[in-house]
């Protein structure tokens, strides 16, 4: 959701670019029934529990009708593991208040933003480097299609697995060479 009609339409043109689907809001209110109309089609058609009709929204803070502080409480309330990026010149406000208020983790990038970082960010790339610093294949992740919180689950979960295989390597490692273990 985005209030100046050139930025959404360059956040759009930049998104189907690469081959993504996307639906513009241009106010708080028309959002919020966007996102709700979306929910309710997925559930007419029977999909899964936890299915979410958006794998991102993306949301100015400062709006016309509302700030979208209170948007994404709105659709937190309804779909608690929707994934929520602001994207806004008020980043402090709007980071402070985020992680107070919504209490989860929601992404925050400072406009004016590059194409690359927004691209970047929805794509998860942060999170497919980290996956194949660990010596896995990313794209193997990818084809899997896991949404962002799975991905950061799953990465979280490897990274305490690695460190656990490091320290019995080297609990071991040590107690030999002590002469413990002989």
């Amino acid at each position: 959701m985005e209030d100046d009609s050139d930025t959404a339409n360059l956040f759009s043109t930049l998104f189907k670019a690469k081959g993504n689907r996307v639906t513009i809001a241009y106010t708080a209110e028309e959002s919020l029934k966007l996102y709700s109309e979306s929910l309710q089609k997925l559930q007419l058609k029977h999909t899964p529990r936890g299915t979410l009709p958006y794998d991102a929204i993306i949301l100015d803070y400062n709006l016309p009708d509302r700030n979208g502080l209170e948007v994404a409480k709105e659709i937190l309330a309804i779909s608690p593991h929707q994934r929520i990026i602001f994207v806004s010149a008020y980043v402090e406000d709007t980071l402070s208040n985020s992680i107070k208020e919504l209490n989860i983790p929601v992404e925050v990038l400072q406009k004016p933003v590059s194409n690359d970082l927004l691209m970047n960010t929805i794509e998860d790339k942060e999170i497919y480097d980290e996956i194949k610093r660990l010596g896995l294949n990313p794209e193997e992740f990818k084809k899997a299609g896991f949404n962002h919180e799975v991905l950061r689950k799953i990465l979280d979960i490897f990274k305490k697995s690695k460190s656990f295989v490091i320290f019995s390597f080297l609990t071991v490692s040590i107690m030999v060479s002590n002469n413990i273990l002989q």
